[in-house]
């Protein structure tokens, strides 16, 4: 099992991890804290994960939660937002940036090229609220409302298709190059942003001086420099799956986010809204030792919002499904006075 990683190492984007770059080939630039790209990590630790029918059934099923690739997020154009931001930002920056270290203004808009072009390590998020009966996110995602209690740390699990029961074929980066964060507030708006975003724009910006500084030293250029360049350009878009629209602000939603290298075992396929969808699973750290089907989950409460069902029956089925999972758990219904049809 892989274990989330609360921040204090370099956060697994490692260089040594990408696909055809041994540990010895290391980059000029070593990976730059992780956490420099995310906000401050969140108090409140009970969560909220609105889904629909079939989703809850999955996640108490399986005592796990899906990742979906930043690039393939609900709300359209949610990406582009923060990157939009974010380049801005630099833009405004720029004289600041050049009195610093002259030569770094075009390696830091390469970088940025590379955020927006998608050129960067493959990064999977979840969302949830911190709301516990939120209307927009019941008509948005489905009436089922799973508790989260974020204190629990996540880790990523192979799924069942891609086990290799008889170890035949290897997985490199399967512990290289991973990190699953803890739950983390989204911002809104460009100004509650800028803290965030002027951040990760000093870390990108302070490793990229160093870069160039010891390729001046040795009087060479690394030979692993786009690998480099790729680690700073994942910080940007981790920071940008942070930002949403100010319109949006009543969600009051938080996420997790993972960084999987390519290749990795932990990644399967579904079909879903935008086609052929690529996922990664979390679960409880240390799932296999402990005592409790109770235990094993993140899960520690139900709620059921007005669906397209009449709610005492689906209470009732919600019920049984508890039961027979082994939750102790006893769902109870929202009371809005809201009929979806």
């Amino acid at each position: 099992m892989i274990h989330s990683d609360d921040g204090g190492s370099p956060g697994g984007l490692n260089a040594a991890a990408l696909p055809g770059i041994s540990a010895s080939e290391m980059p000029l630039r070593s990976s730059p804290p992780f956490n420099d790209a995310l906000p401050d990590k969140l108090v409140n630790g009970q969560l909220w994960h609105y889904t629909a029918a079939r989703g809850a059934l999955g996640i108490l099923e399986h005592r796990s939660l899906r990742l979906g690739p930043v690039q393939m997020m609900n709300d359209e154009g949610e990406l582009d937002y923060g990157l939009t931001l974010l380049g801005n930002r630099l833009q405004q920056r720029k004289p600041e940036i050049v009195a610093r270290c002259p030569a770094v203004e075009a390696e830091v808009e390469s970088i940025y090229r590379f955020a927006r072009n998608g050129y960067v390590q493959h990064l999977y998020v979840g969302c949830a609220s911190i709301e516990p009966e939120s209307l927009s996110q019941i008509r948005g995602y489905g009436e089922y409302i799973l508790g989260i209690n974020a204190e629990v740390k996540l880790q990523l699990c192979v799924p069942e298709q891609n086990v290799d029961h008889d170890r035949t074929r290897p997985d490199p980066y399967f512990t290289r190059g991973v990190f699953v964060s803890e739950w983390r507030p989204v911002v809104y708006g460009d100004i509650k942003a800028r803290e965030l975003i002027d951040r990760v724009i000093d870390s990108v910006v302070a490793a990229t001086c160093s870069d160039l500084e010891r390729e001046q030293e040795f009087g060479r250029r690394s030979s692993l420099a786009d690998a480099a360049r790729m680690i700073a350009a994942t910080q940007f878009v981790a920071c940008a799956a942070f930002l949403k629209h100010p319109a949006f602000e009543s969600e009051h939603e938080v996420r997790v986010l993972a960084s999987v290298p390519i290749g990795s075992r932990v990644v399967a396929l579904r079909p879903g809204k935008y086609g052929i969808t690529p996922y990664v699973t979390v679960e409880a750290v240390s799932r296999e030792r402990r005592d409790s089907l109770e235990e094993m989950s993140f899960i520690n409460a139900v709620k059921l919002g007005p669906g397209d069902t009449d709610s005492t029956t689906a209470l009732f089925g919600l019920e049984r499904a508890l039961e027979h999972l082994g939750y102790q758990l006893h769902p109870t219904l929202v009371a809005i006075p809201f009929r979806p049809r």
